[in-house]
């Protein structure tokens, strides 16, 4: 198996784009109709969005995510998608314990995120890094296709 790395990058690459468009591909078959809270691709470029990529040692791009950076010292993890030829290879969980990590060591409270309740695997990866269930927050709205989990740095 090939070792994965992660690091920040920027958006703006064709293969990144790709990933992109791939989260959108999956949630839209998960969720066919108003059950999406869609992120808009456009605030990928400001201050407040950190693009973190997961690449294979040739550099394939495996998997990427996007952290928002709130004004309350917390994180929002969005975006997180795995490129298919790359599951169960532990990019997502990479993608994830870098995230903590990089979030604990800039001084943030806690990592929020959503997850659709079809994505079952994704759940259990985030449950196994130790995320908790909690109410929505920030501008997310209730929904019965959502779940929603915060880890606490303390």
């Amino acid at each position: 198996m090939t070792r994965i790395t992660v690091k920040p990058e920027s958006a703006d690459q064709p293969d990144v784009a790709d990933l992109l468009r791939l989260s959108d591909q999956v949630a839209a078959k998960l969720y066919p109709n108003n059950g999406r809270q869609p992120f808009d691709v456009k605030k990928l470029f400001t201050p407040d969005i950190v693009v973190l990529v997961a690449r294979t040692e040739n550099g394939c791009s495996a998997g990427c995510c996007a952290l928002l950076v709130s004004e309350n010292e917390t994180i929002e993890l969005k975006r997180m998608i795995v490129s298919p030829k790359y599951r169960n290879w532990g990019v997502g969980k990479s993608l994830v314990a870098f995230a903590l990590n990089l979030a604990s060591t800039s001084g943030m409270t806690a990592v929020q995120l959503e997850v659709g309740r079809k994505n079952s695997a994704a759940q259990a990866m985030y449950l196994g890094a130790g995320f908790k269930d909690r109410g929505p927050f920030a501008d997310h709205k209730d929904s019965p296709m959502s779940r929603f989990m915060e880890l606490t740095f303390d």
